[in-house]
């Protein structure tokens, strides 16, 4: 299991990689939207509250792990 702490338009806003003009469309999306980016603001907190270094150590460990094992196949 991969984890991620971001979720698209719940606590976050995602686009592809390199994908520039989805970047600036999903930015672009919030300007004028207080009511959004207050909400995915307060999503965003809460969760990355429970977050600690012992978490975020496993997490690290787990997708090392499964790139090891992907490459062993």
């Amino acid at each position: 299991m991969r984890p991620h702490v971001n979720t698209h338009k719940t606590n976050g806003l995602l686009a592809p990689f390199s994908d520039t003009r989805s970047f600036i469309a999903q930015a672009s999306g919030l300007i004028g939207d207080t009511a959004q980016i207050q909400r995915l603001r307060e999503a965003a907190r809460h969760s990355v509250q429970n977050l600690c270094r012992e978490h975020i150590i496993v997490q690290m460990e787990t997708v090392l792990f499964e790139a090891v094992c992907a490459q062993d196949g």
